[in-house]
């Protein structure tokens, strides 16, 4: 912890092996996950110092990067272009997270400032794609393409935000699904590709396997848009595809476009994926216990 403090405030983006300060920068993708991990360590265990430092880290965001002209955030210290959506999207769970575990309604307000930029500048109604790239109004720039992965995502966050609240997004979730149904899967493989333009055409046809975790989240999530049995044949698919081959307790990163395994390397990030994506099955098997 310590050895990834920024000294004015925060922390820095990347250290090196001896923990030395390589990129100082403070990102906002950074503080979003240290609020959500100080978060769940204050869930689990309330007297740890999770809750201490995910405030110190919601204290700088607030302070640093909140964009007093539009509802959104800055993508980092340096005031980086081009702005992206995906770190507004984490700090959203972030702020869920914070006010699952101390239920103080000003995380929730925080939460439903990120649900209307989604509105208003990140989901895009002519289309139904959810952009990616922004400039410091929040206007799109230069995004002609979407990740249907990040569709799921979006759509469960926005589940648990319409749970805990009386907004209701529904309408917006299912496009979000409906969309990277119909243009973001494999016709090969039935996953979903890495990227699609907006005119439908592939982007880039490969298959990571957090895409994949997030069609199970969101299918577990919105039991309406399909039944237990599609849940089911996408989990068998995908242990198949993407456990089976790997070494015992990992996982293969990415598919080719013909659905076999092409990535080298195992990303200890898609942790957070199969976490988060098994959740919402393990929360509703302890409640039924």
């Amino acid at each position: 912890d310590q050895r990834c403090r920024h000294p004015d405030a925060g922390w820095v983006h990347v250290v090196s092996a001896k923990g030395e300060a390589v990129d100082a920068r403070r990102d906002l993708y950074d503080h979003a996950f240290i609020m959500l991990a100080g978060a769940a360590a204050h869930s689990a265990r309330p007297h740890s110092k999770g809750l201490s430092l995910a405030m110190e880290a919601f204290e700088y965001v607030e302070e640093n990067l909140r964009d007093p002209e539009v509802s959104g955030y800055l993508e980092d210290s340096l005031g980086t272009l081009p702005r992206r959506s995906n770190p507004h999207m984490h700090l959203l769970e972030a702020f869920l997270g914070l006010y699952s575990a101390t239920k103080d309604k000003a995380f929730l307000n925080r939460a439903t400032d990120i649900v209307t930029a989604f509105e208003t500048h990140f989901f895009c109604p002519q289309n139904d794609t959810l952009g990616e790239y922004f400039n410091e109004k929040l206007d799109r720039a230069d995004s002609d393409f979407f990740m249907p992965g990040h569709h799921y995502e979006w759509a469960s966050l926005l589940e648990y935000h319409r749970q805990l609240t009386d907004r209701d997004t529904l309408s917006w979730q299912r496009r979000l699904i409906a969309k990277a149904d119909k243009s973001g899967r494999s016709p090969v493989t039935g996953f979903a590709r890495n990227s699609i333009l907006h005119d439908g055409d592939v982007h880039d046809g490969k298959q990571r396997i957090w895409h994949q975790l997030e069609i199970f989240r969101a299918r577990v999530l919105h039991p309406s848009l399909g039944d237990h049995v599609a849940a089911d044949r996408l989990l068998r698919s995908f242990h198949d595809a993407y456990l089976q081959p790997a070494p015992k307790g990992t996982w293969v990163d990415e598919l080719d476009e013909q659905g076999i395994p092409s990535s080298k390397t195992i990303p200890a990030s898609i942790l957070y994926h199969l976490v988060t994506a098994f959740e919402p099955v393990l929360i509703g098997r302890r409640k039924q216990n």
